[in-house]
């Protein structure tokens, strides 16, 4: 968008069309009573959203399958310490140390996303005070049942809990490192998130004590898991099987192989799964056996951080021995491929 006051004005592409909560409403102030089970509510006059929430759901659903809308974790999942005042205002918002967002002696509130003000936490030395800032984790997901029936937006679960937060970053940042496409990032893996009790240290009058609370567990699909194991076995199998699902494998190249090592002598083509019965496969392009070419080839999807995967796959091919076509065509199709995934990132 070139008009620059206009560039961060759009706000979040997705509405929020509603809450998930952990516990019951609160009563004269006091917090609600903790559920097994999550409690919906709608944004603003969202009658219909409630009611086709209870009628896909139910009124007390423990499981639900979600999507998240957005490819980071941060995106995704904010996590603060917060400081609510009466009525329901913020009044600060911190990382524990400096502050983010904070309201200011005018009665207006100051942002410092980068924090490059250092405004200190006026709790940081005091962790213990009554009316401490408190953690906060908000994560956005999509409910793809809610989409159909026609409430598009995101629906955000806020918790409370320590053990809550810890938990959900560190599986969002575990599906990212093995997300099998750096282009969709989380986007496109299904999630199940759940209520389910854990024993759990609390702070008691007469010092901690363990107890039972119903927190919120997130994991992704079986299909989703078992496509990286499919990963990992033609990794230990040293890149000789692709995996069952046509995926591209995420993460820095620097620390894996991208293509075959240059002392690996390509292999024969052999008819593939594409060739039709009876059908003699393509020759081997005479280029795939100057080892120099082909140095220079794998160098290139290193240059342009492509993954094994996303290597082959810009080839068209399981195996170098496979490419029937010319050198500059290969040179190209790699350029494309890097190109393509460099776009995406900086989208």
């Amino acid at each position: 968008m070139p008009i620059k006051s206009l560039q961060n004005a759009a706000g979040a592409p997705f509405p929020r069309i509603g809450k998930l909560h952990k516990g019951g409403q609160r009563s004269g102030g006091a917090l609600g009573q903790d559920l097994t089970h999550f409690r919906f509510s709608a944004q603003g006059d969202g009658k219909a959203v409630e009611e086709a929430f209870t009628a896909l759901y139910g009124s007390e659903p423990a499981m639900l399958r979600v999507y998240l809308p957005y490819d980071d974790v941060a995106s995704n999942f904010s996590c603060w310490m917060e400081q609510w005042g009466a009525g329901g205002r913020l009044i600060h918002r911190c990382d524990g140390e400096y502050c983010v967002k904070w309201l200011g002696d005018d009665g207006h509130y100051v942002h410092d996303p980068d924090m490059s003000m250092r405004r200190p936490c006026p709790f940081a030395e005091e962790r213990q005070a009554p009316n401490r800032c408190r953690e906060v984790g908000r994560l956005d997901v999509i409910l793809p049942e809610l989409w159909e029936a026609g409430h598009a937006g995101v629906v955000t679960l806020e918790t409370h809990s320590v053990h809550d937060i810890v938990h959900i970053d560190a599986v969002l940042r575990h599906a990212l490192e093995h997300s099998v496409s750096p282009r969709a990032g989380l986007r496109g893996i299904e999630f199940a998130l759940r209520r389910q009790p854990q024993r759990i240290s609390r702070p008691g009058a007469k010092g901690p004590a363990m107890t039972t609370k119903w927190l919120v567990k997130i994991e992704p699909a079986a299909e989703w898991l078992l496509a990286q194991l499919q990963l990992a076995r033609e990794a230990q199998l040293g890149g000789r099987f692709r995996p069952a699902h046509p995926a591209i494998e995420g993460g820095a190249p620097a620390d894996q192989e991208t293509g075959p090592s240059a002392d690996e002598r390509p292999e024969p083509a052999s008819p593939g799964p594409i060739a039709e019965a009876g059908e003699a496969a393509p020759a081997t392009a005479p280029w795939v056996h100057d080892r120099d070419l082909v140095h220079t080839l794998v160098a290139l999807g290193r240059d342009l951080r492509l993954s094994k995967i996303a290597f082959l796959e810009a080839l068209e091919v399981s195996r170098l021995g496979e490419i029937a076509y010319g050198y500059e065509e290969a040179l190209e199709r790699v350029r494309r491929e890097g190109a393509a995934i460099g776009s995406a990132a900086c989208g």
